[in-house]
């Protein structure tokens, strides 16, 4: 998955050209890096991004990948996932890690995981749809729990959160404005379940990989994890399977958008010279 935005470390520039329609890649995406003062501060952007994954580079003590995004929120002081591990997210953490999503960026704290005197550090951000909507069930595609939303359609990116059924297929309804491209998905209110991810040309059906694993393709599993359930409008989970009866879930939803993103997968030759 590439995205491009031109930017650099509190140097924001608009250096890709402008798309068709207006449309700014650096004022929907940007990669920031910067060196951490265990002083809480703002990390700047041209955007109020919706979405922080952030990764200490320096060291391996306190470094696991974090994550916080405007829909699970709350408005300060926001919730933590951890990409790499199958926890829960650390809720009521305090103004140590992000304090705040900003018009202009993130006010970060004084956690060894954001900001810690010399120690790097590099996060991804993605503009959504800001506050979160509801879709209600039975109104898009037969969707069948009523869903937290927030899309960005020109970037082709949305935020997902539901409570999942106590049993069956559910159907969400993602707000993305075309097929997604690649799925992420966590239980996010209990511990122990995987970060399940769908990314084109894998079976529609079963195909899945963890995020916080190593493992391949589950395809051979035979799960039934998806249901075939891919569209414009809705995607389909296996509660039980890639979901959990009454638990809270988040899903990151992207598609291609071109001249600005790809989303896809190559076979490896083994050839130094490509592919």
């Amino acid at each position: 998955m590439e995205f491009y935005d031109g930017s650099l470390w509190q140097e924001i520039t608009d250096t890709a050209s402008t798309y068709v329609g207006g449309f700014i890649p650096s004022a929907n995406f940007q990669t920031v890096i910067w060196p951490g003062n265990s002083t809480a501060r703002r990390i700047s952007l041209s955007f109020q991004p919706d979405i922080v994954w952030v990764k200490k580079r320096s060291s391996a003590t306190s470094s696991d990948h974090c994550l916080v995004d405007s829909v699970r929120g709350p408005s300060t002081n926001l919730n933590i996932l951890y990409p790499n591990l199958a926890i829960a997210e650390s809720t009521g953490v305090g103004s140590n890690y992000v304090e705040s999503l900003d018009t202009d960026g993130f006010d970060i704290g004084t956690s060894t995981y954001f900001n810690a005197t010399s120690e790097t550090y590099v996060a991804w951000s993605w503009k959504a749809g800001g506050t979160a909507t509801t879709i209600t069930a039975g109104t898009v595609n037969s969707n069948t729990v009523n869903s937290s939303v927030s899309a960005n359609t020109d970037a082709g990116f949305s935020i997902v959160s539901y409570t999942a059924p106590s049993s069956g297929i559910v159907r969400i309804a993602h707000g993305l404005g075309g097929v997604p491209d690649i799925v992420i998905t966590k239980t996010y209110s209990v511990s122990g379940y995987n970060w399940y991810t769908w990314v084109k040309g894998m079976d529609t059906t079963s195909g899945y990989i963890y995020l916080d694993g190593d493992v391949g393709d589950q395809v051979a599993s035979g799960y039934n994890m998806w249901n075939n359930g891919f569209t414009s409008t809705t995607y389909e989970q296996n509660v039980g399977y890639s979901t959990i009866s009454g638990a809270s879930t988040i899903g990151y939803l992207w598609r291609s958008i071109p001249g600005y993103s790809k989303i896809g997968f190559y076979v490896g030759t083994g050839v130094a010279t490509g592919p």
